[in-house]
């Protein structure tokens, strides 16, 4: 709890306009109805990087896909990016089973250098909302493991999750 109590406080410390940005801690079966909840009320733009998606039908990877795809389909544009192993084919074929899926609503998608490990998990929503944390868009971890994220409203934190998310998009033009 003292390590926890130490990272909100370090949460604290970021640069803000405005200090009223709210942080809200999300574990375990908390992701999705958070994910849920953000992605209801975006209205122009979702970006993700994600280091492992595993699609299963009729889980709650499955939910998050129907999220994901809907709001692409009212207009919002969502752009994902996903991990591509050197040296890990599984995980490729995992990822690319899930891309598939996406992409073929409309999302765009990506993969990341693979020269490098993409370990990152975060969602950015309407450049204000920024989700960071432990948890991969799989059914363990969705459904069965401990995770821990955290959820922060500031429209400064998201210009530079975004910055970030911009310079791996743009290495593979």
């Amino acid at each position: 709890m003292r390590y926890l109590a130490f990272s909100l406080l370090l949460l604290t410390c970021i640069p803000h306009k405005e200090r009223t940005g709210e942080v809200v801690l999300i574990t375990d079966r908390d992701y999705l109805p958070f994910v849920k909840e953000r992605i209801d009320s975006t209205r122009h733009t979702i970006h993700a990087i994600m280091y492992v998606g595993r699609y299963i039908p009729g889980g709650m990877v499955e939910l998050l896909t129907q999220y994901l795809l809907g709001a692409e389909e009212r207009g919002v544009e969502v752009r994902v990016i996903f991990e591509k192993s050197a040296y890990d084919s599984s995980l490729n074929a995992t990822n690319e089973e899930f891309m598939k899926i996406l992409e073929e609503g409309g999302v765009e998608v990506r993969w990341d250098d693979s020269l490098t490990t993409t370990h990152a998990k975060l969602m950015v929503f309407d450049t204000s909302w920024v989700l960071i944390g432990s948890t991969n868009w799989t059914e363990s971890a969705l459904e069965y493991n401990h995770e821990v994220n955290v959820g922060i409203n500031s429209p400064e934190l998201a210009d530079q999750v975004l910055s970030y998310f911009e310079n791996l998009w743009r290495k593979n033009d």
